[in-house]
């Protein structure tokens, strides 16, 4: 399943971004119909490959893209067109293709038509049960269908600025128009789990609003993937509920394989609990899902560092600079990542790019490795307004280093709690009893783990 490309307005490339995941998600609930990669078009929209080229690439035996346009006019009608086809990639040959045109409210029925359409072009028989899945609509209202594919256009470009400020925007103006669409209480509670992470709020009140809005998704749609994966997001954060976690993580991929995010929160879960290599393959499978996405790309890359495969961090946190060059958290852990390689002026060149004043961080970043820059070091990170934990552990100050740590409280405590185990940043506090200390304060020392059946792998 390719995204259909855009022939409008450029701003209007969500609107056909979100029309094909919509199609994709209608399909996904036929059993015997598995979609490949329903997220790799956008790794293939500029290529120049055609489309029997692209679906050998994911080794698919059809492939499934189009066009949409959406015209408006001066008196202010909406109208579409949509041209999806539907070829065979053995031979190339399209095998079904229909233009629908109708006004904008008509979109739900036009998502309908095609769904059923490949459906049965690929030979399937459709039962009462199919037919009614494949009607079942996120939401009926147009004004909410709208809010939503742009809230979750913004919301996958976190990690930027201002960016899950307006798809919080975005997700309240979807649950307004439309108090029983599921789908848009799942992107707010997404929204709201990543304030404090991303620092756009790191009081408790986003994470509360978070819980109730994710609870609320699976309320209005017990199959709905998407939702008890945003529950498991608020749980990992908020509670340290991990076997919740877990369940709830595995039963969202098992209602979407293809939902990416749901592999990526998996694979973020798995390193908290010291499993750094099948932390690995679950972001690679959200990343074959999504490739061109910086926050997966980023966590994947953090993933390998972890996991001591220094190559391959550098490569994929290059990759998310490279698709998303404001992604703010890519700059920070790619500028640690290099503090901790014993490449100071690569650091420094990545915190700079990130607004932090060169005076002050590049003294830190002479000190790592470097017994006789370290004391200049301490004193300018002691005068920093962005004091770091890991950078003191990194410099061999564990007294300060645990100060902090024992230190943080709300939002920054949650999130130590799920990389304590993981960060290497923090190596050099292992084997330090207040070490042990703090991983029992997240939920994650060896004995706790072993008591939920897992056993660490670092």
């Amino acid at each position: 399943m390719l995204s259909f490309e855009n022939l409008g307005n450029p701003a209007d490339q969500y609107f056909a971004d979100g029309l094909s995941e919509e199609v994709t998600n209608r399909l996904v609930k036929l059993s015997g119909l598995s979609i490949v990669a329903r997220s790799s078009a956008a790794k293939y929209r500029k290529s120049g490959k055609n489309a029997q080229e692209i679906g050998r690439e994911l080794d698919a035996d059809y492939v499934l893209d189009g066009t949409v346009r959406w015209s408006r006019s001066a008196a202010g009608s909406n109208t579409i067109r949509v041209t999806p086809q539907l070829m065979k990639v053995s031979t190339g040959v399209q095998i079904w293709g229909e233009p629908y045109d109708a006004v904008l409210s008509e979109v739900f029925e036009v998502q309908t038509r095609i769904a059923e359409n490949v459906a049965q072009a690929l030979g399937g028989r459709l039962v009462q049960a199919d037919r009614q899945a494949l009607k079942r609509a996120s939401t009926t209202s147009v004004k909410a269908n709208d809010a939503y594919m742009l809230g979750r256009f913004h919301w996958k470009q976190r990690g930027t600025p201002g960016a899950l400020e307006r798809a919080a925007v975005f997700f309240r103006q979807a649950v307004a128009a439309d108090p029983g669409f599921a789908r848009a209480y799942s992107g707010l509670a997404d929204t709201y789990s990543l304030f404090d992470f991303y620092e756009v709020d790191t009081t408790d009140e986003p994470m509360r609003r978070a819980k109730a809005a994710a609870m609320r998704a699976i309320e209005l749609d017990s199959t709905l993937a998407e939702g008890y994966a945003s529950l498991a997001e608020v749980l990992y954060y908020a509670e340290n509920n991990f076997p919740r976690v877990n369940q709830l993580l595995q039963r969202a991929i098992k209602l979407d394989p293809g939902y990416a995010t749901a592999h990526q929160w998996y694979g973020e879960f798995l390193w908290t609990i010291a499993q750094p290599r099948k932390s690995v393959m679950a972001l690679r499978k959200a990343k074959e899902l999504e490739p061109l996405s910086a926050p997966i790309a980023t966590s994947l890359a953090f993933a390998l560092w972890s996991a001591g495969d220094v190559a391959g961090a550098e490569k994929e946190f290059l990759n998310a600079l490279a698709i998303e060059p404001r992604h703010q958290t890519a700059h920070a852990l790619l500028g640690s990542f290099y503090a901790d390689q014993g490449k100071p002026d690569k650091a420094v060149a990545e915190f700079v790019a990130m607004g932090a004043p060169r005076a002050m961080i590049e003294p830190v970043f002479r000190g790592f490795g470097n017994e006789a820059a370290r004391p200049a070091a301490l004193a300018s990170l002691h005068n920093s307004r962005t004091k770091s934990p890991g950078f003191y552990a990194a410099l061999g100050e564990r007294d300060s280093a645990f100060a902090m740590l024992n230190g943080e409280t709300g939002g920054r405590a949650r999130f130590t709690n799920t990389v304590i185990r993981a960060d290497p940043m923090y190596r050099n506090l292992r084997g330090d009893p207040r070490y042990e200390a703090l991983l029992e304060r997240a939920g994650v020392s060896d004995r706790q783990l072993r008591a939920t059946g897992v056993t660490p792998e670092q």
